[in-house]
């Protein structure tokens, strides 16, 4: 994943930062994404990778330097921290999994309530 920050990074001042968003999103927040899922549990060591690779792809995004703090940009990327995300991500699954139990073991006249 950083190969594909570090070549985004070649060709970003020719990047709008909406275009050089939706590449990264592209290219390399979907592959953390499809990670995350897989995270839970793991050791700290880990997640401080992903949370660094995060961490660049914001900073390129937004063009920030490593001195500025992180937190301000990945809040104005409405981006959540690695850890949060593999909560909210496992939360998600887990919730949508119970709705859909509970629709399909319902009685008919109460699911389409339910589903809309």
């Amino acid at each position: 994943m950083n190969f594909h920050i570090r070549r985004l990074g070649k060709v970003r001042q020719y990047l709008d930062k909406e275009t050089c968003a939706r590449e990264m999103h592209a290219t390399v927040t979907s592959r953390l994404d499809y990670h995350k899922a897989l995270l839970t549990g793991l050791h700290e060591k880990y997640l401080r990778l992903f949370q660094a690779t995060q961490n660049n792809a914001a900073r390129l995004i937004t063009r920030s330097t490593r001195r500025n703090h992180i937190t301000p940009v990945l809040q104005q990327l409405h981006w959540l921290p690695v850890t949060k995300w593999v909560d909210f991500k496992v939360l998600t699954l887990t919730t949508w999994r119970r709705m859909k139990r509970t629709v399909l073991t319902t009685p008919h006249h109460v699911s389409p309530v339910l589903t809309n």
